[in-house]
């Protein structure tokens, strides 16, 4: 597995100074940020194809933008089930913690990628043009 890829841990009983947890955090923005950035420039560009295929009825416009939606589907099914939450208050066996860690990911990725679907399309709903 690449380091883009690598699995990330979220330890809810992690032990660390003021300062290690600073650093934590600015290594968490500096991470974040760039990423965060990146998919809004997906968010814009999937409004964009869906204001085009919307204004001109094009089937291959559809299909760009179907296609589209559904690898954002996978891409965030990817993306957020590397996310181990670990030592959860109240999950004691690692069973329970592991199916615990499954559900959250899951439901990260599905809020991701319906919040970017339902922000594209009010972004693409709201553009005015002449015509």
């Amino acid at each position: 597995m690449s380091a883009d890829h690598k699995p990330i841990e979220l330890d809810f009983t992690k032990k660390e100074t003021e300062a290690g947890w600073q650093a934590i955090i600015d290594n968490a923005a500096l991470r974040l940020a760039p990423l965060w950035f990146s998919w809004l420039g997906w968010v814009l560009a999937l409004s964009a194809i869906a204001y085009l295929k919307d204004r001109s009825g094009s089937l291959v416009l559809q299909g760009i933008f179907l296609f589209s939606v559904g690898v954002l589907w996978f891409y965030f099914q990817a993306y957020f089930a590397r996310l181990s939450f670990r030592n959860w208050p109240g999950l004691g066996r690692e069973r329970v913690a592991r199916l615990f860690s499954i559900i959250m990911s899951a439901c990260l990725a599905v809020a991701a990628w319906w919040g970017a679907i339902e922000a594209a399309s009010i972004i693409a709903a709201n553009q005015t043009g002449s015509g």
